[in-house]
């Protein structure tokens, strides 16, 4: 990983490795393009698995765009296991 742009620069052209460059910093923007990398691949991944048919994709029904609070009801629900035990 690169921390900034004058150690890429280093290892492609053989460069000095703390010049100018160095205020560029990388690691962020490598970082952020990985993530939105791997997004995608998830995203055509799965895709393609539900064009082939190994799972089916359905629709939330929540009432035409309205919030489903998720996290509420299953803190919820830990906390009346955790009360059992």
């Amino acid at each position: 990983m690169y921390p900034d742009l004058s150690y890429l620069f280093h290892d492609l052209f053989g460069s000095q490795p703390d010049n100018w460059t160095s205020i560029f910093k990388t690691f962020g923007l490598l970082l952020v393009i990985s993530i939105l990398s791997a997004a995608f691949i998830l995203y055509t991944e799965l895709k393609r698995k539900k064009g082939e048919g190994v799972f089916e994709g359905e629709k939330s029904g929540n009432g035409g765009g309205q919030s489903c609070d998720f996290v509420g009801t299953d803190l919820q629900r830990h906390l009346r296991v955790y009360r059992r035990v």
